[in-house]
């Protein structure tokens, strides 16, 4: 069941259409309001202080008021409307829904994959020769201009080659990202329609529309709309639904929604286990407890194991990604304005318990060891 929308073409059309009648909606509601505004002040004199007939003129002049605001008020809206139409006509980027989405990706990714090739030849070529002069398909002029801007440059980096690291970094997680795309994309059983029902609807994966969707006999509850908003469900009046496209993470995100799904706490304190407790008892939630600073009263489950047998499996994407979440977990801090020290922190830590897994026996895969690799990191860190 191949992924994409047969309509995908008239819907974007109709999209197009609607945004450019609205825009011409919005221009004649906006004239409208300039004219009753003009027609409002018009024959309306200056107020005579002091003259018996000053308080109704005033009440008479504050009458006009709403009808001048409103066009300061609807004055942007054509503007808006009409650059939201050009942009869709103008958007080129891949869409899920479009039926040649997997033609177009691959395409895409053999572009980049051609770029990445030129670019490693071109900084193995100036690695070798100090030089761009005499690379193949490459004028002299060019390769002038190159070689020019690598001698001048303060950069360290760009001493390696005429392409700095980052831009090769860059372009290859692109091509990462296209190929678990691609993999998504052509593997239609995985995304087969499916309808599962629970308390108050049902969970439909709809390949006809390629969307994942949540069908609610009632108005979904206060509390499960911003859990739905949260994970990309957005309401779909005319599914009667809310919903999002179709994909592995968005299937998968929905049975986990369904069962329950789980997350982690820092807590320090000790005070959300206290006030959550009841609540996720009562929805029968299994609560583990990591207590480092007295492990007697700690459960005995270890975190760390999870990923590290993925890690040990070969999936390492899997655990990079586990890492990575339990890492913004600890680190995340809700009154921080400034990201850079949380995300650098959550990278640290990520990056020390990675190394742990590359390096360290299974036996030692647990958080006291880690606590005593990373003791011993900053040390050597000292000392340099």
């Amino acid at each position: 069941m191949a992924a994409g929308r047969k309509d995908f073409e008239e819907r974007k059309e109709n999209r197009i259409n609607r945004l450019e009648e609205k825009a011409v909606r919005a221009k004649k509601e906006t004239d409208q309001h300039y004219q009753k505004s003009a027609d409002a002040v018009k024959g309306i004199e200056p107020i005579l202080a002091g003259h018996h007939s000053e308080r109704k003129h005033r009440a008479a002049i504050k009458k006009t008021n709403p009808a001048m605001d409103k066009p300061a008020a609807s004055e942007g809206k054509p503007s808006y409307y009409q650059e939201k139409a050009e942009t869709a006509k103008k958007n080129n980027s891949i869409s899920g829904d479009d039926p040649e989405a997997v033609s177009l990706y691959k395409a895409k990714l053999k572009k980049l994959e051609t770029i990445q090739a030129q670019m490693k030849a071109m900084n193995a070529y100036w690695r070798k020769n100090k030089t761009m002069k005499g690379y193949a398909g490459l004028p002299d002029k060019e390769a002038k201009k190159i070689d020019e801007k690598i001698n001048t440059s303060f950069s360290c980096v760009l001493k390696s080659g005429s392409y700095e690291y980052w831009l090769l970094r860059k372009n290859n997680a692109e091509i990462r990202r296209i190929k678990q795309k691609l993999e998504s994309l052509e593997k239609p059983d995985s995304m087969a329609e499916e309808a599962t029902t629970f308390k108050n609807g049902e969970m439909r994966v709809n390949a006809e529309t390629n969307r994942v969707q949540f069908i609610f006999g009632n108005k979904p509850s206060d509390e499960a709309r911003p859990i739905l908003k949260h994970n990309g469900f957005k309401r779909s009046p005319s599914e009667g639904a809310r919903q999002r496209q179709r994909t592995q993470n968005a299937i998968s995100t929905a049975k986990n929604l369904m069962a329950g799904e789980s997350f982690i706490a820092n807590d320090p304190k000790g005070e959300l286990y206290q006030k959550t407790f009841p609540l996720l008892n009562d929805r029968e939630y299994k609560i583990v407890v990591i207590n480092l600073r007295e492990p007697l009263r700690s459960s005995t489950w270890n975190p760390l194991q999870i990923p590290y047998t993925q890690y040990r499996n070969g999936q390492k994407d899997k655990a990079t990604e586990f890492v990575m979440d339990m890492a913004n977990c600890i680190t995340h801090d809700g009154n921080n304005v400034e990201p850079y020290w949380e995300n650098s922190g959550a990278g640290l830590l990520a990056g020390l318990i990675m190394l742990l897994f590359e390096y360290a026996d299974e036996k030692e895969i647990h958080f006291k060891s880690f606590v005593n690799f990373s003791i011993t990191c900053v040390q050597l860190l000292s000392l340099l």
